[in-house]
């Protein structure tokens, strides 16, 4: 199984995730009907827009953060800080700490 860091979205990965949410977004609002939503309606619709630019926000701060994680591990392997074998032994470790080894 591959370390955590290597598991993490490329930058060509997060691309094709953000073309493919903006193509759904496009879809979703070609096909809005406006005229027709009654203000319950419109009112879900907000909630669920809401949410899913929630949604948005998380996904482009853990893609920040996945690469950031990688840059740092990338640097201090270069630098010869530490090893790939003693990061995914300090990695497990810290894991167990709660009793299960469950990559969380």
């Amino acid at each position: 199984m591959d370390p955590f860091w290597k598991q993490l979205f490329t930058t060509a990965e997060m691309r094709a995730l953000d073309n493919s949410e903006r193509a759904t977004q496009s879809a979703h609002i070609a096909g809005v009907d406006a005229s027709i939503a009654a203000a319950t309606a419109a009112r879900a619709e907000l909630g669920v827009r809401t949410t899913e630019a929630k949604v948005i926000e998380l996904e482009n701060r853990l893609f920040g953060l996945g690469l950031y994680t990688r840059t740092i591990l990338q640097l201090l392997i270069e630098k010869g800080v530490l090893t790939e074998e003693e990061f995914s032994t300090q990695m497990r470790a810290l894991d167990l700490l709660d009793g299960k080894e469950d990559g969380r």
